[in-house]
């Protein structure tokens, strides 16, 4: 079976599940509307209807794949640019001006790169282990895609009777595509992990840390002088909790909707009971009194722009590797769809807090 065409029912399935939680309707109808108005398609040949399910979408792609009216690095291209944002925790790396060479050619070399244009199938396959590819490298940048396995423990617990509590633990092994992008100009790396399909609010500083550690370990290892390094052993502290002050102090273009301050003597959280849709700035309540003289390890809102904004938690905490060993690290979690403009303009608000 050719893997760049959706032959079977499975492969639609597992496409139409990647497209919904990626929330992609708008760009594939904007391709079928390409393929309609390019070979001249009468109506109903493929469907281009913004209230299209996901299920029909998926079938007029199967035929438009089918018929070559649309070629497959189309479509992929679609699915590469989905997978740089989406739902992320970003983990933000300052690039010693020292270090930049040698972070830029592991990313070049990781240990198992595939230089083959992306198939279909790779958008939804486990692999065995990680593999790599280059999206992007030139003068700005560069890049990189690792799709991985990712495995961790997901726990249910039911009563079945008043005197019966019954607490199970599910292994689930997915696929993860990490994003490793570095910026030339102001010396940058993020690190994009995308949330757990089971449990996606379950995750932490720690447990996204970890994973991505595996995956550095794994891939992308080099010497520095004469001893062996991994790309986080390269990279410095971003220092995201050195921005929350001047964060808390700005009410132009942030709403604050969660705080957490503590000084010597105190240590609290404080944060809207509300959705985030309905949720007020909390800086509003009388019962919020800690503009000044407190330090933060989070902090949860909104950036606002124009037209829209944008949710994001903000998080600078202390990741425990072992009995003696811990390593500061800022996440930005991005909890709905987002695209890599909307990551860039909330990593470049925060620098300007600096």
């Amino acid at each position: 079976m050719d893997q760049q065409y959706l032959v079977s029912s499975d492969d639609r399935e597992r496409l139409q599940h990647f497209l919904s939680r990626r929330q992609l309707k708008d760009r594939v109808v904007e391709l079928l509307k390409e393929v309609k108005e390019s070979h001249d398609l009468k109506r109903g040949e493929v469907t281009t209807s913004q209230s299209a399910t996901y299920e029909a979408l998926v079938e007029a792609l199967a035929t438009a794949l089918a018929n070559k009216w649309v070629e497959p690095d189309n479509l992929t291209s679609i699915l590469d640019d989905a997978e740089t944002a989406g739902r992320q925790h970003i983990c933000i790396f300052k690039v010693p001006e020292e270090a930049a060479d040698a972070v830029i050619g592991m990313l070049r070399s990781p240990r198992t790169l595939n230089p083959e244009t992306a198939r279909l199938s790779d958008f939804w396959s486990i692999p065995l282990e990680p593999y790599s590819r280059i999206l992007r490298d030139d003068d700005a940048g560069i890049v990189v895609k690792t799709v991985a396995p990712r495995y961790y423990w997901v726990e249910d617990r039911r009563q079945p009777s008043e005197d019966r509590i019954e607490i199970t633990k599910e292994r689930e092994r997915e696929r993860s595509a990490i994003i490793f992008k570095f910026d030339k100009a102001v010396h940058l790396l993020e690190c994009r992990v995308p949330t757990r399909e089971k449990n996606p609010h379950a995750d932490t500083s720690k447990s996204v840390y970890q994973f991505l550690a595996e995956i550095t370990a794994s891939e992308y290892v080099g010497n520095a002088g004469e001893q062996a390094q991994t790309l986080l052993g390269l990279v410095g502290h971003f220092d995201l909790a050195n921005a929350f002050q001047k964060i808390i102090e700005n009410r132009d273009d942030f709403e604050l909707h969660k705080d957490t301050p503590e000084n010597q003597d105190l240590k609290t959280s404080m944060s809207h009971r509300a959705s985030a849709d309905d949720a007020k700035d909390i800086r509003d309540y009388d019962e919020w009194v800690y503009e000044n003289g407190f330090a933060r390890t989070s902090i949860k809102g909104k950036w606002k722009r124009e037209d829209d904004s944008i949710l994001v938690h903000m998080h600078d905490e202390s990741v425990k590797l072992g009995k003696q060993v811990s390593r500061q690290v800022s996440r930005i979690f991005f909890p709905r769809p987002c695209s890599d403009t909307d990551i860039a303009y909330v990593v470049e608000r925060v620098r300007a807090h600096f």
